[in-house]
């Protein structure tokens, strides 16, 4: 296979990962906070914080959302294509 192959092939590669984490992951943090019994408020995306490369497979969303104790949260949440959902920082707000 010639070189330009070979790259055709990787930048095919990819915009498929990238694309598939941008369209799987929208429904992740509401879904995973309904889940612990709360209620889900807003979401916005987080300002990235690497190069476009090192977030191919990660991205991160600042929530709000009401949890079960009835406290409304401010949350980071990372949500990765092969790792799931998890919190990186959630503090209390009201």
């Amino acid at each position: 296979m010639g070189i330009e192959i070979k790259f055709f092939l990787a930048a095919i590669l990819v915009a498929t990962i990238r694309i598939v984490g941008v369209y799987l992951s929208p429904g992740r943090v509401e879904t995973k906070i309904r889940s612990m019994g709360g209620k889900f408020i807003s979401k916005e995306v987080f300002p990235k914080d690497r190069g476009f490369l090192a977030n191919l497979t990660d991205r991160k969303y600042k929530v709000r959302y009401v949890y079960v104790d009835k406290h409304e949260h401010e949350a980071l949440v990372k949500i990765g294509i092969f790792k799931g959902v998890y919190f990186l920082k959630d503090e209390v707000v009201q």
